[in-house]
C-alpha cells in the first residue's frame, strides 16, 4: 500500500512542478492537451481479471488510479476543464492533496 502511495505522490509532485513552471506559458488549450497527453500515457485495456490479478501482484498503482487520483488533486487540472462540484472528479479543495499548500 505504501508503494501505491509513494508512487502516486511522485506523479503528482513532478506535474506540479511542471505545472507551477509553465503555467503561464501555457494556454488553455495547451494546458488541457497536457493533462489528456498524461492520461493517454497511462491508458491500459485489460480483462477483470487480469486487472484483478496485477492488484495482487504489481507493487505499481494501476493506471486509472495513477491519472485520476493525481489530476483530482491539482487545481490546475480544475481551471483548463473547469471541473465544478458535483462532477465526477471533483475533490473539495480542503479534500486534495497538496505538498506546497
Amino acid at each position: 500500500l505504501f508503494y501505491f502511495k509513494f508512487n502516486n505522490l511522485i506523479s503528482f509532485l513532478l506535474l506540479s512542478i511542471v505545472f507551477c513552471l509553465l503555467n503561464e506559458c501555457l494556454s488553455l488549450i495547451e494546458k488541457n492537451k497536457a493533462f489528456v497527453s498524461y492520461a493517454n500515457m497511462w491508458a491500459e485495456k485489460m480483462t477483470y481479471e487480469y486487472a484483478s490479478m496485477l492488484l495482487m501482484m504489481d507493487v505499481h498503482s494501476p493506471g486509472r488510479a495513477r491519472v485520476n487520483a493525481v489530476l483530482s488533486s491539482m487545481d490546475a487540472f480544475y481551471e483548463a476543464f473547469d471541473i465544478q462540484e458535483g462532477d465526477g472528479m471533483y475533490v473539495a479543495p480542503e479534500d486534495r492533496v497538496g505538498i506546497w499548500k
